[in-house]
This record gives structure tokens, sequence and C-alpha cells, in this order.
């Protein structure tokens, strides 16, 4: 049900090498592509929201967070106050 992308790409070819009966075409058709989508929505979902939860809104000071309200100014590489 979950697949790792970079897993199958070492677990799939080594059982061809060594006689599956599994085809290039179904590699990449059947398995990779499914996978790599797969995993980029789920990882960007799961992530995310993980961000999310854990770090909440970005707040300026104006709305009683740490970040300054002028973000310009905090730049140390623009010589900034």
């Amino acid at each position: 049900c979950f697949e790792h992308l970079v897993a199958n790409m070492f677990v799939i070819p080594c059982g061809m090498i060594l006689g599956a009966d599994v085809s290039i075409l179904d590699l990449i058709f059947v398995n990779l592509i499914p996978v790599i989508l797969g995993n980029i929505i789920g990882g960007s979902v799961f992530v995310g929201f993980a961000f999310l939860y854990t770090f909440g809104e970005r707040k300026t000071a104006d709305q009683g967070g740490l970040l300054p309200t002028d973000l310009t100014s905090a730049n140390p590489l623009q010589g900034g106050s």
C-alpha cells in the first residue's frame, strides 16, 4: 500500500536480475510513476500539515508574535538597523 520510491528503484531491478517476471515498462509505468506521484502528494500533505501543526501561522510583532513587523529591516544582508 505505502511504497518508497528509492527502495523500489533498488529492490525491483534486483528482483529482475534474479529472474522476476517484470519488464522495464512494468517497472516504470506500473510502479515508479504511481509511486513518485504518491510520494510527492503524500509527502507534501503530511509534511505540510506537520509543520502547520508544529509551528502554526507566522505572526508579526503587531499580532503578538516574535517576527518584526518590517522584515526588510531585520535582514542583516541589507544593512538594516
